[in-house]
């Protein structure tokens, strides 16, 4: 059945599923029913995403076999098949549901020709190989093997990759045909093993890593040389402890006689030599210190 043919039966099933048009008349319906009666609307109109959305809202209010129905009806036209089978085997299951009974006969056509469009895939690995391996078809991940049941996929051409760790990724291409079975037994080849190495232990070449170069103990530190400053700092230091020590002395015997019999009318007049020495002493000391400080550590 061509597409175009699959699109008329849908249709028909539109028309057959579409409630009477009085009791929309009466004014825009609520709930469910009023979104289901908006998705048929946009089903008659060619709106396929629209009504979808329709009908998976009327399905979040009241889930149940028409509802799942038109969801499949839905995906047919969108030619979503693989979800469209789904929902209509669903919808089928319910044998005991009235709608359903009513209008079996539509939506055992429109599973019909759905199932034109799809076919089943069956992948296993042979004995001795992974525990487990990923699938991918068309770049997509399905899943794991084994696989607890084979995959519906739709027909034409897929990709298939498989992988795991410590073995090759295995690629292939095969044809899916509608309502046929696709059973596929691979062997995943084991990554090559190291010259020299049994084969039966196959290990994985670990990354090359450099060798470690041992550390030897740190050669020991040469002491710097003293530098000019820390000599003329403590020259200076001392010089200017000198110089303090005099300018004491100096203040000390300010006013004193000069002779060594009294009565002496000669007296000494140091003050002033006095405090300028010791002003002296204290800048000496202090240049002789920040000298010392400002030669690098050895």
């Amino acid at each position: 059945m061509t597409f175009r043919r699959a699109c008329i039966v849908c249709l028909m099933a539109v028309l057959t599923l579409l409630p009477v048009a009085a009791a929309r008349a009466a004014g825009p319906v609520g709930g469910a029913e009023g979104a289901i009666d908006r998705g048929l609307d946009f089903m008659l109109k060619g709106k396929y995403e629209e009504a979808l959305k329709e009908f998976l809202d009327a399905y979040d209010v009241a889930p149940g076999p028409r509802t799942t129905a038109e969801i499949g009806l839905a995906e047919q036209s969108l030619q979503r098949w693989v979800d469209a089978e789904i929902h209509l085997m669903e919808a089928l299951t319910a044998s005991g549901d009235k709608w359903v009974q009513k209008n079996r006969r539509v939506l055992d056509e429109c599973l019909a020709t759905v199932r034109k469009h799809i076919g089943k895939l069956e992948v296993q690995l042979t004995p001795g190989g992974p525990a487990t391996a990923q699938l991918k078809l068309n770049g997509e991940l399905v899943g794991l093997l084994p696989l607890l049941r084979p995959l519906t996929r739709p027909i034409g051409r897929a990709l298939i990759e498989i992988s795991a760790p410590g073995y090759l990724t295995d690629h292939r291409g095969t044809e899916i045909e509608a309502g046929k079975m696709l059973r596929l037994v691979i062997t995943l080849e084991p990554v090559p093993s190291l010259p020299g190495t049994p084969a039966a232990q196959r290990p994985v070449p670990p990354p090359s890593i450099a060798p470690a170069v041992p550390l030897g103990p740190p050669p020991a530190a040469r002491a710097r040389p003293l530098t000019w400053r820390t000599p003329v700092g403590i020259g200076a230091a001392l010089t200017g402890v000198a110089a303090g020590l005099l300018g004491a002395y100096l203040i000390h015997v300010d006013g004193q006689a000069a002779c060594g019999t009294p009565p002496c009318r000669n007296l000494r007049d140091t003050r002033v030599a006095g405090l300028l020495s010791l002003a002296g002493g204290a800048l000496g000391v202090g240049a002789g210190f920040g000298l010392v400080l400002s030669d690098p550590p050895r």
